[in-house]
């Protein structure tokens, strides 16, 4: 199960594309499309540009102006691709295609997490992902409560845990419990 992502359709149409335009450069020194198609291919990337945003911004940025760049204007009515912008569209396409989820996301879960979950989620298994990061945050709780209460025993269940850590004794108070609310 791979997560859906909204310009799914628009990067497979641009990928297929610039694997037709690389295999092209082998041979030839110039490759010149139709307008239309070069219409095409910059509204396919205005689309993933806007759906990579919060996930690539740097990239999102990147792709604003590449249409701009990657066709030149030819005396024979077509376009002819610019090499240095197409290469620069190439990576951005590779990597994204590769890596179509959010995984930016990753620099702001703690690292025990990120350790045990993050391969997981990255190939697909949100499920066991899931599952993985919840024991370990179980497991890090039982590690506090041992450091906070070395003399008591650990609760088996983590409900247990978390109201011990939070009760009125606890080692962590989230209000003022002295005045009635």
């Amino acid at each position: 199960m791979i997560m859906e992502i909204t310009y799914r359709n628009e990067l497979k149409s641009l990928q297929s594309w610039i694997d037709n335009v690389n295999r092209s450069l082998l041979y030839y020194r110039e490759v010149m499309i139709d307008v239309v198609s070069a219409n095409a291919i910059c509204y396919d990337i205005s689309i993933i540009q806007d759906g990579i945003r919060n996930e690539y911004p740097f990239y999102a940025e990147k792709l604003k102006y590449i249409p701009g760049n990657l066709f030149m204007n030819s005396i024979y009515g077509n376009v002819i691709i610019n090499r240095a912008a197409f290469g620069e569209l190439f990576v951005i396409v590779q990597h994204i295609g590769r890596e179509p989820v959010n995984m930016a996301i990753w620099n702001e879960i703690h690292p025990c997490i990120a350790i045990v979950s993050q391969e997981l989620f990255r190939n697909g298994y949100y499920d066991s992902a899931a599952e993985k990061a919840v024991k370990e945050v179980e497991s890090r709780l039982r590690k506090l409560f041992q450091q906070l209460k070395p003399g008591a025993g650990v609760p088996t269940k983590v409900t247990d845990i978390i109201g011990a850590l939070l009760s009125e004794n606890g080692a962590y108070q989230f209000a003022d419990l002295t005045t009635a609310s």
